[in-house]
């Protein structure tokens, strides 16, 4: 039995002793990590313009021409629209005459009321007046029988009344039968004045001033009419007379002919700056975080680059497309987010709506520990290892933590240091504590 086990022990020996490795030296280096994807060519500037259901009466571009800011790119019909606008400012212009004249005839009203209340106060003033001077006329009747009946008896009596006594007995008779000739002119005048007391109630209670309702009425008409106005003067102006180009450019889609009438859903002329061209890229959920703004980005397209930097990263994702411009082919139930990169630099080699691939820069570091990811093995429970292999060929395994990464090599932050010999692909075989055997791979660490 002993011997059986030293013999399969010495197997064991001879066969680590026989497994051969590929090894480096672990130096430190520059490294950058870039995130490779792909992305569509657009132009900085593009314009749609459209022509909302009006008669195209000259088109002065064809596609492919290069048009100047203020050329005019299409004219259009709008004698329509014009004749509907003066319409409506003659309606709003005859509304506001026909409130304002409603006024005047309501401010003439009330003036007419008012005259009339106080016509109607005055007369009812002079009959309470003469009201209260016959009521005064009518004690007075009394006091003339009295004086007459005096001045009777007087005259009976065999000059017994001085001649004195009679006198003021018929002054006072005379002044008592005035006062009764008054008392019944007054009693004609107060019948006089109720007459026109009658006619002025019967004037006033046919004049009624013109009613709040009929009022508000008026004042509706004309906010229509306002708005009818303006509405017209609104379609003239978001729908004029020419399509004008807002930049330099290039006209790169047209969709209209004389004496069509241009569709309000898609664009009839279409501009585009190829001057000047930019690069959206669709970030997945894994690289939104490593993606920033001002990072810079290699484009290569036909074998040339191009460099550009991250300007615009989108603030909210989208769902259902797989993809971005051309690229657009499928739809996904994934989230992107777009970004966009503009060049410092294009060329004619650069076309509009084309695919290109795209490195952004995420991050780099100067002279660090640096190992080819070759050497890393992914271990359970998140970790990576390398093995290093000592003096003696034996192999340490040992666990390390990882910077950024490069697509050949791995910052390492933690777990070995510069000078030391490192296993590059370890199989399974490789473990810790073995002896192996170092095969050249060539070049200066080995």
């Amino acid at each position: 039995m002993i011997c059986t086990a030293f013999g399969f022990f010495q197997f064991r020996k001879n066969k680590s002793n026989n497994i051969s490795v590929k090894t480096i030296i672990v130096t430190k280096e520059n490294i950058k990590s870039y995130l490779n994807t792909t992305g569509v060519v657009k132009a900085k500037n593009i314009r749609d313009y459209y022509g909302s259901q009006l008669k195209v009466t000259s088109i002065n571009f064809k596609v492919g021409n290069k048009v100047k800011k203020g050329d005019v790119l299409m004219s259009f019909d709008t004698s329509d629209l014009q004749n509907a606008a003066k319409q409506a400012k003659i309606q709003y212009d005859s509304a506001i005459l026909q409130r304002q004249d409603l006024l005047n005839q309501n401010a003439k009203i009330s003036s007419k009321i008012n005259d009339l209340d106080s016509e109607i106060a005055d007369v009812k003033s002079k009959i309470e007046q003469l009201k209260l001077d016959r009521n005064i006329a009518t004690n007075n009747y009394g006091f003339i029988n009295t004086v007459s009946a005096l001045k009777d008896k007087i005259t009976n009596k065999e000059k017994k009344y001085s001649k004195e006594a009679t006198n003021i007995l018929d002054n006072n008779e005379h002044d008592s039968q005035m006062v009764q000739t008054d008392s019944s002119s007054s009693v004609a005048v107060l019948q006089q004045l109720s007459k026109v007391l009658t006619t002025l109630e019967t004037q006033r209670n046919s004049i009624q001033p013109i009613s709040e309702e009929k009022l508000k009425q008026m004042d509706n008409t004309v906010a229509l009419a306002k708005i009818a106005f303006e509405s017209a003067n609104s379609r003239l102006k978001y729908m004029p007379e020419n399509l004008t180009a807002d930049f330099d450019g290039t006209v790169t889609s047209l969709n209209a002919a004389i004496g069509s009438i241009a569709s309000p859903t898609s664009a009839t002329v279409t501009i585009e700056d190829l001057e000047n061209l930019k690069v959206i890229v669709s970030l997945g959920k894994s690289d939104i975080d490593k993606v920033k703004v001002d990072q810079n980005a290699t484009i290569r397209s036909n074998g040339k680059e191009y460099n550009g930097k991250i300007t615009f990263i989108s603030p909210s994702g989208k769902k259902g497309v797989s993809g971005i411009g051309m690229m657009a082919a499928t739809t996904s139930n994934d989230v992107t987010m777009d970004a966009e990169i503009e060049l410092y630099k294009s060329d004619e080699n650069l076309k509009a709506e084309f695919g290109v691939d795209v490195d952004v820069l995420l991050a780099e570091r100067n002279s660090v520990v640096t190992v080819p990811m070759e050497a890393i093995k992914a271990v359970k429970g998140g970790r990576y290892v390398v093995y290093t292999v000592d003096a003696n060929r034996k192999v340490s395994e040992r666990e390390v933590k990882l910077g950024i990464q490069s697509e050949t090599n791995a910052e390492i932050l933690k777990g070995v240091n510069t000078g030391e010999r490192i296993i590059l692909n370890p199989s399974t075989m490789i473990r810790d504590g073995i002896i192996v055997k170092l095969n050249s791979r060539g070049g200066a660490n080995d």
